[in-house]
């Protein structure tokens, strides 16, 4: 059953949505970056694509849109480095479902060789810079279909009480360096 996080309205109902296992080219500032729909194992994807990021160590850029427990500021919060692949897969794996099924947040990871960032963002997508052929490799092997897409209108953002149990969680998992979110981090 499709993840409740992100779902689009028909006539008055919350229906999940799923973009089908797609992406696309698009332009972003001098370069290019896909923009990917899973289907589902969004985090899983995101960690098969952190592998053709060049460079240990890994970071996760936490930001928190939709802070729901009153004790920490809606912001970036950056963890400390991640040494090998293995140790952010296994992190990733450890909040997969928070990630995968709460809209409060968008999850980043970058590597320190500064060659591509991936951003799983609160609408089920996955934006990745870098290195796109590599990427795209990958998605192509996974069956992913190359076609134009969008976040549905109108849409909603599902933040349940039952996750923020796992926000505390993932906030004691790591030492976290705050600061305020950018513009552009919050968008509907």
């Amino acid at each position: 059953m499709p993840s409740t996080k992100f779902c689009r309205l028909e006539g008055g109902d919350q229906v999940p949505h799923d973009y089908g296992n797609v992406y696309l080219e698009e332009p972003s500032g001098a370069s290019t970056r896909l923009v990917i729909g899973p289907s589902a194992g969004h985090v899983e994807l995101m960690t098969e694509l952190a592998a053709e990021l060049r460079g240990e160590p890994w970071f996760v850029l936490y930001v928190l849109l939709v802070p729901r427990l009153g004790n920490r500021e809606p912001g970036r919060y950056q963890s400390e480095p991640f040494g090998t692949h293995v140790e952010l897969a296994a992190f990733l794996s450890a909040f997969r479902g928070f990630f995968e099924d709460d809209g409060r947040h968008h999850v980043w990871v970058g590597s320190a060789a500064n060659d591509g960032v991936l951003v799983y963002d609160q609408h089920n997508v996955i934006f990745a810079y870098g290195p796109i052929e590599r990427f795209r490799a990958i998605l192509d092997a996974r069956g992913f279909r190359e076609r134009s897409f969008w976040f549905p209108a109108p849409h909603v953002h599902s933040y349940s009480p039952e996750n923020d149990a796992e926000e505390e969680r993932l906030m004691a998992e790591a030492e976290w360096t705050y600061s305020p979110l950018r513009p552009g981090d919050e968008w509907s």
